[in-house]
């Protein structure tokens, strides 16, 4: 697919839009399939044990690092079809998906943009994780999912944990008591880390003035890289279509 693309862009006359066909859309390229071979390399469906700490913050990372660059690569796509077409917009203006760009766009790649399924993904996820990614609250991956009764079991443990902390630095003049209540201590947080299963979820922020629904992880990139991989089919053939340019064979994307 980089070598379509590659064709594609040393076809482009505009310079800046052959910059941001090889430099934006083929430097994310390899940077999506990188950090979605990642996410399910840190986190195979399938895993049995329960996720660490560390290891959940990994997958945090690679999640961010892809949903930017998705978002990212169809603002290249728009940039691409805006400069070649001989516009000139405010930088603020140009987006896949806005208004001001739909003028310059090839009419198959227009008409895909307004269908119910990418604008659906644009409208109720992509724009919501990409903009709260960068300036507001990153997803990130929940160290553990509770049922409603292991929520209270944490709870109930949690509180007498503290209060054997609490006990134990007021019981310092006692020393045996004070290492019997840290031990104790210890015990009921071994025991919290016991419960609970991995997350399946990624999430912003679920409370507060602005929450937004968490979306299912793995299903969520397999869904993302299915249309980067239809959406960079349409580009190409569509600004082919728009300039005459001779078509090429476009594989689909994979990852392995």
């Amino acid at each position: 697919m980089r070598l379509v693309l590659g064709e594609l862009a040393q076809r482009l006359t505009n310079p800046r839009a052959r910059t941001f066909a090889l430099q934006g859309i083929g430097r994310r390229l390899p940077l999506i399939a990188r950090g979605a071979r990642n996410i399910f390399t840190l986190y195979p469906p399938d895993t049995a044990e329960l996720l660490s700490l560390e290891t959940c913050d990994e997958v945090a990372i690679q999640f961010q690092a892809f949903a930017i660059n998705m978002y990212g690569l169809m603002d290249n796509i728009a940039w691409v079809c805006v400069l070649e077409s001989g516009g000139a917009l405010n930088p603020l203006k140009v987006g896949l998906f806005k208004r001001d760009v739909e003028p310059y766009l090839p009419d198959e790649l227009k008409d895909y943009v307004g269908e119910p399924t990418p604008l659906t993904w644009f409208n109720e996820y992509g724009k919501a994780y990409r903009d709260s990614t960068a300036h507001r609250i990153p997803p990130y991956l929940p160290s553990r999912a509770y049922t409603t009764e292991e929520g209270q079991t944490y709870q109930d443990l949690d509180r007498r944990a503290s209060v054997a902390l609490t006990e134990a630095g007021r019981a310092h003049a006692d020393v045996s008591r004070a290492l019997g209540l840290m031990e104790q201590y210890e015990q009921l947080v071994q025991e919290k880390e016991t419960l609970g299963s991995n997350s399946l979820l990624v999430a912003l922020s679920l409370n507060g003035e602005n929450p937004t629904p968490p979306v299912y992880l793995h299903p969520q990139v397999l869904c993302d890289w299915g249309l980067a991989t239809e959406l960079l089919q349409v580009f190409d053939r569509s600004l082919r279509d728009k300039f005459g340019w001779p078509k090429m064979a476009m594989p689909n994307l994979m990852v392995r």
